[in-house]
């Protein structure tokens, strides 16, 4: 799903998608050609080439220095031959910038998706997007909720669309990811598509309503993975200061105890040693503050303040043998 993102948001560049070089291994398409004259690009398209030998980044290194290829998997061992790609990397935040941001508001990004599937009856799958914000709207977690149904033409409806159980929803979800490929695509006729588009606002509405509880539970979900995680790492950094202050006081005790040890030491020597325990004793000073504040500090930057859930995207799965 990371590399078929990746070659979507290049595709709305313009560009190709991600081509296999060998193994692992993938060829970016010329982003150089398309990209390169942006000023914009430029710190995203270097961090694609081998590093300098001089240190210098000019203009001279960029025309010598080609991009090079992307693996998704962390090579094992040093490898500047190849770029990891992962979700901190520069280019995976510019290319995935345009989701997660403002998720389908491009005028090149779709709303409704139609696809077939080796399957006998229609499905709809309403998309939605959970995003959990901390405090000063830091972004904590974000995910794709699903709702999925048997669909069927609005007017032989009795009731509105009901989502699928969890059994119904797993074969719908193993459909959709097996058919969203491009060598998968098949036509469906013109008729269709046009009963699909005339009932697509219809669909998002009734579907919609089942969005909010669905929401509501991953939300839920969402909080207590987060207050564990801010938990562990709170008591975490308690352990590491409460070892490091065991550590420093027992070392400041050893030159108060054996002042021999200076001995021998050279004038440089003796100020950096002096230096030394001038910093231990002020770090001492300060580590019960940093034990009083740190630990909640951390607690609370994981603790949730507000959150979104909004529709994204509407994709039916349509019979390929109707």
């Amino acid at each position: 799903m990371f590399q078929d993102a990746i070659s979507c948001s290049l595709e709305l560049l313009g560009l190709e998608g991600l081509q296999v070089e060998e193994g692992d291994r993938f060829r970016l398409p010329d982003l150089q050609a398309k990209r390169g004259s942006d000023p914009r690009w430029t710190p995203t398209l270097d961090t694609l080439r081998p590093p300098p030998q001089g240190g210098k980044r000019d203009f001279q290194w960029r025309k010598t220095s080609a991009i090079r290829p992307i693996t998704f998997n962390a090579p094992e061992g040093i490898d500047e031959s190849v770029v990891h790609l992962h979700l901190s990397h520069r280019l995976v935040q510019r290319l995935l910038g345009r989701f997660t941001s403002q998720g389908f508001v491009y005028d090149d990004l779709s709303r409704a998706c139609l696809a077939t599937a080796d399957d006998s009856i229609p499905r709809v799958v309403l998309l939605a997007r959970l995003a959990v914000f901390g405090p000063q709207a830091s972004r904590l977690h974000e995910e794709i909720l699903t709702i999925t149904a048997r669909w069927s033409p609005a007017s032989q409806r009795s009731a509105p669309l009901t989502p699928f159980g969890r059994d119904g929803e797993a074969r719908t979800m193993e459909l959709l990811e097996k058919n969203l490929s491009p060598a998968a695509r098949r036509e469906v006729p013109a008729d269709v598509r046009a009963q699909l588009l005339a009932s697509l606002v219809k669909d998002v509405e009734e579907l919609h309503a089942h969005l909010q509880p669905r929401g509501e539970e991953s939300l839920n979900d969402a909080r207590r993975r987060l207050a564990a995680r801010g938990e562990t790492e709170a008591n975490e950094l308690s352990r590491i200061l409460i070892d490091q202050k065991k550590r420093v006081t027992a070392e400041l005790a050893k030159y108060r105890d054996q002042p021999q040890l200076e001995l021998g030491l050279n004038d440089d020597e003796q100020r950096q040693k002096q230096n030394d325990i001038q910093y231990w004793q002020d770090w001492l000073a300060n580590v019960e503050g940093d034990l009083d504040r740190e630990p909640p500090r951390i607690r609370n930057f994981y603790t949730v303040k507000s959150h979104r859930i909004e529709p994204v995207g509407l994709v039916y799965l349509w019979p390929s043998a109707s």
